[in-house]
């Protein structure tokens, strides 16, 4: 009876097959998002009279120079922390470029962006008003890179609205260039079980990677934590939708230390 156990295959609405190998599945994780609810119902309510109000976020910053800790900024010295990993519902995310007069952004110059894109399509420039389109942009040309890389002039990212069990604020991620094929492979992984990244709990870690020069750099990795309920993925559908964040950049969103590399699965 041991022996059958052991080698016994989950039923097939619990696995995945390829070929005589299997995987199983996500199972149900049970997740408490009623604080985030309450505040997104409070700005909705504020949003009414005040349109251009946006829910506030704190900020999870992928570190420079290979780092294995995310910096947790929530504006709050007490608050504020570094944490390994952590585990949340991504409600939306989207595509953004900026582009920083003279190559310069980060957490020491924390300048705006002269030219940004919420959407990776369009870019604005802040001083003018002047509506770019960013495929036909230089600026966002391999080689372009003001400093003489390979990379671009303008900073291609992700940005991950994430929600955390206990927390009534949402967390931001802006991913660099070289984390956006992980994101890709991940979204990709999901997508072969039929699922969006809305519809899971997300672990998030950090590995360290180097460049061809010998640089070392923060990835970030995604691992699927636990398949949320049905009710679950209507709130985080409801929690995503709409204009409710700020989808504004600054130099702050990304770090210049990390190196750009022209090989980002984009």
């Amino acid at each position: 009876m041991s022996n059958f156990l052991a080698n016994a295959t989950p039923p097939a609405e619990n696995r995945m097959t390829l070929f005589g190998k299997f995987k199983a599945a996500l199972q149900e994780v049970n997740i408490d998002l009623e604080a985030i609810v309450e505040t997104h119902g409070f700005f909705l309510e504020q949003q009414k009279q005040d349109p251009e109000l946006r829910i506030p976020t704190y900020r999870a910053k992928i570190p420079a120079g290979g780092g294995r800790a995310f910096d947790i900024i929530t504006g709050d010295d007490d608050l504020d922390t570094s944490i390994p990993s952590f585990r949340g519902v991504i409600a939306t995310f989207h595509s953004s470029n900026a582009l920083f007069e003279d190559g310069e952004s980060g957490p020491d110059t924390n300048n705006p962006p002269i030219c940004q894109s919420p959407d990776g399509v369009q870019g604005v420039h802040g001083n003018t008003g002047e509506i770019t389109l960013c495929a036909d942009c230089k600026h966002n040309q391999w080689g372009s890179d003001q400093k003489g890389g390979r990379g671009k002039d303008c900073k291609n990212m992700r940005r991950l609205y994430v929600l955390v069990e206990g927390s009534s604020i949402p967390i931001v991620m802006t991913m660099p260039p070289t984390s956006i094929r992980p994101w890709e492979a991940y979204k990709a992984s999901l997508a072969v079980q039929r699922k969006a990244p809305q519809d899971v709990v997300t672990e998030f870690s950090l590995t360290t990677e180097k460049n061809a020069a010998g640089t070392a750099y923060s990835v970030v990795k995604f691992k699927a934590a636990g398949l949320l309920s049905t009710e679950a993925r209507l709130t985080v559908k409801a929690l995503g939708s709409g204009e409710s964040y700020s989808k504004d950049l600054n130099g702050d969103d990304y770090n210049v230390a990390e190196p750009q590399v022209a090989d980002t699965g984009e």
